[in-house]
């Protein structure tokens, strides 16, 4: 079983910020744990957009959560966009204005043979609530 790391974090809609003692972290090492601060049926929750960690980091060592804004390097172009999750590939993107970047992508030798994999993201420059006029 793969250990890794399943967190959230809480955008909270009426204090306009995240919430950080309010999140939700799932332990997964064989058995799974929620804890959250307030049960389920609070109508706190009715207040919060809720994100997950994509189990990525940029160059800072930052997390990469859905709804941060990055800056990437996509087929040798700058691009800015948010992370989602793609319901149609069952995967993270980036969402710019014209495209929809893979996160993670294949890695090419000079043969064109696959080495691996390389993560676009480059930098987190900001979050959907906070900084959506970055995304041009």
């Amino acid at each position: 079983m793969n250990n890794r790391e399943i967190k959230f974090r809480v955008w909270d809609k009426q204090k306009k910020a995240f919430n950080i003692k309010d999140s939700m972290f799932l332990s997964v090492d064989g058995f799974q744990t929620l804890l959250l601060r307030y049960p389920l049926e609070n109508d706190y929750l009715r207040d919060c957009i809720i994100q997950q960690y994509t189990s990525l980091k940029d160059k800072n060592e930052k997390e990469i959560y859905e709804g941060d804004i990055v800056e990437t390097i996509y087929a040798d172009e700058n691009h800015i966009g948010e992370i989602i999750f793609d319901i149609n590939t069952c995967a993270y993107r980036i969402k710019t204005k014209q495209n929809l970047l893979p996160i993670i992508t294949y890695r090419f030798d000079e043969n064109y043979n696959p080495k691996g994999f390389l993560q676009v993201v480059t930098l987190i420059v900001g979050n959907i609530f906070e900084n959506s006029d970055l995304i041009i």
